[in-house]
């Protein structure tokens, strides 16, 4: 008649808490969920790559934004480039009478999307005046997560009231807004998008002409 084996129940343990403690992946979680995280970078005009999976780009498109509008672009189809799925992305011009942006939500970043942006973008128009406000709302109902604001600082028309309502935004929806002042200097103007990506947790860039050109 055979022995019965007995394992002792000290080793029993070690194995029940290895076990325990190590990480398990859920049975009905998205085999891509890792991978898509580690890709959920984004990097424009310099700056990032901060995880973000809904991106708005906000790009001043004025009149005085026009002679540096075309690496601007360049700049603009490098960060749509860049995206993954299942991240999703779009693109806001700001500027009195803007032409309306592709969709009113967010979008996927396939290749498909990704070509419709980069159409849009090449196609857009600058001129007039600036019109930041307007465009932030247009940007905060995709509920973005993460927005690039890229403007001149002198078209900051009302920069008190244009961090109250980033502010508002933020507060609720806990998204982080990376503001770059374009061109030229001006310190009211730079000092309220210091303090709109101050408060959400962004950061904040002077790119002059000759960066952007870079």
């Amino acid at each position: 008649m055979r022995k019965r084996q007995f394992v002792p129940l000290a080793i029993v343990a070690v194995m029940l808490a290895l076990w325990v403690g190590s990480p398990r992946v859920r049975a009905d979680a998205p085999a891509t969920t890792q991978a898509a995280t580690t890709q959920m970078g984004v990097k424009f005009v310099g700056m990032g790559p901060p995880v973000a999976t809904t991106i708005v780009f906000i790009c001043d498109a004025s009149d005085a934004v026009t002679p540096s509008f075309d690496p601007l672009r360049k700049e603009l189809r490098k960060a749509v480039e860049g995206l993954k799925s299942p991240q999703k992305c779009n693109v806001v011009f700001a500027h009195e009478n803007a032409k309306p942006p592709l969709e009113t939500s967010a979008l996927e970043a396939t290749d498909e999307n990704k070509k419709r942006e980069y159409e849009y973008i090449d196609s857009y128009k600058p001129g007039g005046a600036a019109d930041i406000q307007s465009a932030l709302k247009t940007a905060f109902a995709m509920k973005p997560n993460l927005i690039f604001l890229v403007c001149d600082p002198k078209g900051l028309s009302d920069p008190e009231g244009t961090f109250k309502l980033c502010q508002t935004y933020v507060a609720d929806h806990k998204c982080k807004i990376n503001t770059v002042a374009f061109r030229e200097h001006d310190e009211q103007g730079e000092n309220a998008l210091k303090k709109i990506s101050e408060d959400s947790g962004g950061h904040f860039k002077y790119v002059s002409d000759e960066e952007m050109k870079k």
